[in-house]
């Protein structure tokens, strides 16, 4: 009878498939034999059997080792949602920062534009009397929006919309329509009364009463100004005293201006003989 060589039989550890029914039946044996009745092909095959299960137990140990862990699908998720979440955090970080930078950025221009309209508005008051031109509605409406150009406001929309809603477009239309308005409507209505006679005899004097009314009151603190066509013919002094010339052989007509703040009235007078 040949006997099984343990050292001979050869275990593909890779590949093999273990049988639990195999390790509890074939690899199981009853080692409670009693030796002085056992052959010794028996207590070999026994031998056998029980090194080749230790074998196998060793190659399923050395498997489970080799096993890579793997995480509980619910562990993959919270670290996945986790991962997401740090993402999330981190670009609403940085759009937060740069709108805060683009916030300081506004407030400054702000600062220097409302600094700029100071300066604007004193330039006009020191300097009007010197250059004229700043006197100017239109000129005058410019220069106070001027500073609104140092403005960066934020967009407010596209198109036609978004230009209007935008401080600068908007801010000039109404100064500029502001100015217009004013130098059309809100300007006080500034007039000339006179009263002049019709003739002065030749060497005699008479009286021209001029005055200022706005908006229809007279305003003492307006002086007219008088001037003569011909002072040869017929003279008037600051407070509009008429002086006719002498030897005056017949009627004569003489034009008497009167002038106040750009504005002018005429009135005939005649000078008889």
């Amino acid at each position: 009878m040949a006997l099984d060589d343990p050292e001979r039989e050869s275990y593909d550890i890779g590949e093999a498939e273990f049988d639990e029914e195999y390790l509890d039946g074939e690899a199981a044996f009853d080692i409670e034999y009693d030796d002085a009745e056992a052959s010794a092909a028996q207590r070999l095959r026994r031998r056998a059997a029980v090194e080749r299960q230790r074998r196998i137990e060793q190659a399923i140990a050395r498997r489970r080792q080799q096993r890579p862990v793997r995480r509980p699908p619910m562990a993959q998720t919270a670290l996945a949602a986790a991962r997401r979440v740090d993402l999330e955090s981190k670009v609403e970080n940085d759009v937060l920062r740069a709108r805060l930078a683009a916030q300081d950025r506004r407030i400054a221009r702000s600062e220097m534009a409302t600094v700029a309209g100071v300066v604007a508005n004193q330039v006009q008051y020191s300097f009007q009397d010197r250059f004229p031109m700043l006197k100017k509605p239109l000129a005058r409406a410019g220069l106070a929006y001027a500073p609104l150009l140092m403005l960066a406001p934020r967009r407010r929309g596209s198109g036609v919309a978004g230009l209007l809603a935008d401080p600068r477009v908007s801010g000039a239309a109404l100064v500029f329509g502001i100015a217009l308005a004013g130098e059309r409507f809100g300007k006080p209505k500034l007039e000339i009364k006179l009263g002049a006679p019709t003739t002065v005899k030749s060497g005699k004097t008479s009286k021209i009463v001029a005055f200022a009314t706005v908006d229809g009151k007279p305003d003492p603190s307006r002086t007219p100004t008088f001037e003569p066509s011909d002072k040869n013919v017929l003279n008037v002094a600051a407070d509009g005293t008429l002086t006719a010339a002498g030897g005056i052989t017949s009627e004569t007509p003489s034009l008497i201006t009167v002038k106040l703040d750009g504005i002018e009235k005429s009135v005939w007078i005649n000078v008889a003989p």
